[in-house]
């Protein structure tokens, strides 16, 4: 906000503004927010489990079978770059260990 507000300034920054840039930061932002979305529903889902006994072999072979199940999917589908999924399984993963640590 250094800028004089006026026509001209204002005519300026109407010019600057690029269609194509917009829409790719658009797309991205709706992939990482759908991404946030799909770590929240995946540690909701970790939570409602966890509530259930299991002994902890069968659980770390649930855990670990249910995580390589999701990310062959995850890194099999399109959108999202790769950095983004490895952060939502290192979320969940991180979530994971939290959760061991407090029982």
């Amino acid at each position: 906000m250094r800028r004089a507000i006026d026509v001209d300034s204002i005519g300026a920054e109407i010019d600057r503004y690029d269609p194509v840039d917009a829409a790719a930061v658009c797309d991205s932002i709706r992939i990482s927010a759908d991404v946030d979305l799909l770590a929240d529903q995946f540690i909701d889902l970790y939570d409602e489990l966890c509530a259930q006994p299991v002994s902890y072999d069968d659980e770390m072979l649930t855990v670990s079978r249910s995580l390589s199940r999701m990310a062959s999917h995850l890194y099999a589908q399109g959108g999202a770059n790769d950095a983004t999924k490895f952060n939502l399984l290192r979320k969940i993963l991180l979530r994971f260990r939290s959760k061991r640590v407090k029982r």
